[in-house]
């Protein structure tokens, strides 16, 4: 976990710049982007900070998914993992979900999904959904309960 805090840390100024030079600079989507790979920065010190104190990966499914998100923009966007450093990182994430035993979500969206409020209780849901809507409030489609964006049963089935 601390060498994917690392990682992420290392990953946000290269994919920020990559964003700066891809076919989406100076849009919204360019902006929900660096604010992805923001967030994942944040989550993975989260993540580490709550396995130092309690042992747990409670957060460890809300950072796959944001990582998923992160990976399909790379993908969409045709940007070399090994520049960006994402490589590293998806090699961590790996580990990590190896070691809580969460199936990765995947770039190509091959999970199954059900809504968070069918497969969570309502408190998560709406912690998953609020952490969604932190990165960026114009989602598409629009993220709530019923609809929570790359939270497939395989994460569900740990949470359960």
């Amino acid at each position: 976990m601390n060498s994917l805090k690392g990682d992420a840390k290392a990953f946000r100024p290269r994919f920020d710049s990559a964003i700066k030079k891809s076919s989406i600079r100076k849009t919204s989507q360019a902006k929900d982007a660096v604010n992805l790979a923001s967030t994942l920065e944040k989550q993975a010190s989260s993540a580490l900070n709550e396995l130092k104190k309690t042992k747990k990966g409670d957060s460890v499914p809300a950072m796959l998914c944001t990582a998923s998100q992160i990976e399909r923009s790379m993908t969409d966007l045709k940007l070399d993992p090994q520049t960006t450093g994402w490589d590293k990182i998806r090699t961590d994430l790996n580990q990590v979900s190896k070691a809580f035993g969460i199936a990765p979500a995947t770039a190509s969206g091959d999970q199954n999904t059900i809504p968070c409020l069918q497969a969570v209780d309502a408190g998560q849901s709406k912690k998953l959904v609020d952490e969604r809507l932190q990165v960026s409030p114009a989602t598409h489609p629009p993220c709530n309960s019923q609809n929570c964006p790359d939270y497939g049963k395989t994460e569900v089935a740990r949470d359960l």
